[in-house]
């Protein structure tokens, strides 16, 4: 089984993407040489053991025939790597493959749909297939679900809900290297009326590139709108984290900072304040840092240093989406303020701050 690794320090876990989303418990379900392939609907859960992973195995037994496959549900196709699909007539389908994994995606498939695979002439081990059917155009997303969406090229709009202030991390991937991007931004529902609280961010189609973008909100109604040409699929996976964590707005009540620990924190769009933090040093004799991180979708961080007693700013830092910069503390032993100020109208993300 192969697996993508989101490349993004945005969460501490790493996303299974391959032919089936695999819990490291899951059941695996076997179908030995069978004459027809079935394709039932597969919900992909990011949650451990909630999922069965479905196999047809091919032995020499069936080596040289054709197996039909029959859609038990309308949606996309996705057939794993290692073998052709072929339409009713025996033509073969080119799909929309994965670039990472080589798997197929057929769009638009119906219930009375057939389609074939032919398996190798020669079988000299077992030939494993994978064939199933996700559902397209999901208009309620839920958390924790991979799903599945074909390219339109226009706005697709996917509604969710958020119960609490919250970190929502948001997945989107393209599964083809192929040029065509997917572009998407965040609404909420505001009396009624969709309002735009992320700027317009875009997933690039190919290798090495950010999949994963965090923007925090606030309780409420919001959509997903995206967008992507008509020889794209792509996947999408929200993440919701409540966040309880406090914050002070003064800097007579700065929170303080412990040596070797972080803060940790998020700005909502409609969180305007700036906020303030401490840490003692306590000698001069050794070597302090303050380190603090920026993980947003848009805007920037400001990040300003002073001196307890002085109102002279030490450092200015200025934090661009996903960055960590690092001030080594030199006015000698005493109190560090250091003030987080948001910049940009719709800026939402998480920040944290280190004392090391």
């Amino acid at each position: 089984m192969k697996v993508k690794k989101v490349l993004s320090s945005l969460l501490t876990v790493v996303l299974l993407i391959g032919m089936l989303i695999i819990p490291a418990k899951a059941a695996v379900k076997q179908y030995v040489d069978v004459e027809v392939i079935k394709a039932e609907e597969r919900v992909s859960y990011m949650t451990p053991n909630e999922e069965d992973t479905l196999q047809y195995v091919f032995t020499s037994k069936s080596q040289g025939k054709w197996i039909q496959i029959y859609p038990q549900e309308e949606g996309i196709l996705r057939v794993s790597e290692g073998v052709n699909v072929y339409d009713k007539s025996k033509k073969i389908i080119t799909g929309i493959k994965d670039t990472e994994d080589g798997d197929i995606f057929i769009k638009n498939v119906k219930k009375t749909d057939t389609f074939y695979i032919k398996l190798p002439d020669v079988v000299k081990e077992r030939v494993i297939v994978m064939a199933y059917i996700k559902k397209d155009n999901v208009s309620t997303l839920k958390n924790n679900i991979l799903y599945t969406q074909s390219g339109k090229n226009k706005n697709v709009y996917q509604t969710f809900n958020i119960t609490k202030r919250s970190l929502q991390n948001i997945y989107v991937a393209p599964v083809s290297y192929n040029g065509a991007d997917v572009f998407f931004y965040v609404q909420r529902n505001e009396k009624k009326k969709w309002v735009s609280v992320s700027k317009a961010m875009k997933s690039a189609a190919n290798d090495h590139v950010q999949k994963e973008f965090a923007t925090a909100l606030k309780k409420g109604q919001y959509r997903l709108v995206s967008k992507a040409a008509e020889n794209q699929v792509y996947q999408i996976n929200l993440t919701n984290t409540p966040i309880t964590s406090k914050y002070q707005t003064k800097k007579s009540k700065a929170q303080k900072v412990k040596l070797g620990t972080t803060k940790t924190n998020v700005y909502t769009d409609t969180e305007k304040a700036s906020r303030y933090y401490r840490v003692y040093r306590k000698t001069a004799r050794k070597k302090r840092y303050i380190k603090v991180r920026s993980d947003v979708t848009s805007g920037n961080i400001k990040i300003r240093v002073y001196k307890k007693g002085s109102n002279r700013c030490l450092k200015t830092m200025t934090l661009k989406p996903v960055q960590t910069k690092t001030y080594r503390l030199k006015n000698g032993k005493g109190t560090y303020y250091i003030k987080v100020i948001k910049s940009g109208s719709k800026m939402s993300g998480k920040y944290s701050v280190q004392y090391k």
